[in-house]
């Protein structure tokens, strides 16, 4: 997907689009939960990160420390049903409670911490999670990314 890479010219409503037609599972639960979930999926695309398992654990840190986003907000989006529902699966893909802890806490959360001071400390100021413009869902990502110094994941 062409919204994964640094210098993508695609605008960020074109990003958008470019991931749910890859995938149309995503495009579907978003279009059901509104926009709560169109929010999130606009971080997979400015912090390019795709929606696999990893690229969700990846764009955690994203989330939770380049993004203006609120405690009432990251609640809501955690108590989703179908957010609950796809934590589980992660939870299975990561080989049930036990194996997926310690993937967790031995694996990620190093690489949790190592984006946050590489990439997203370096962010010049912090994404507005749910408060895009018009004007932001029409500008290419890659000066979107220059504009707030984001730097994704290679």
């Amino acid at each position: 997907m062409e919204f994964l890479n640094q210098d993508c010219e695609l605008t960020l409503r074109e990003g958008l689009d470019e991931l749910y037609r890859h995938n149309p599972e995503v495009a579907s639960a978003s279009n059901v939960n509104g926009k709560t979930f169109i929010d999130h999926d606009l971080t997979h695309v400015i912090f390019g990160c795709d929606t696999s398992l990893i690229g969700e654990i990846l764009l955690k840190p994203w989330i939770l420390f380049g993004c203006d986003i609120s405690m009432a907000e990251l609640k809501a989006y955690a108590d989703n049903p179908e957010v609950q529902k796809l934590n589980k699966e992660g939870e299975a893909l990561l080989g049930g409670k036990l194996l997926g802890t310690f993937k967790i806490v031995f694996y990620y959360t190093p690489q949790f911490f190592w984006i946050w001071l590489t990439h997203v400390r370096k962010m010049s100021q912090k994404w507005p999670h749910s408060a895009l413009t018009d004007e932001m869902m029409n500008a290419r990502i890659c000066d979107l990314r220059a504009d707030y110094n984001i730097s994704v994941l290679n």
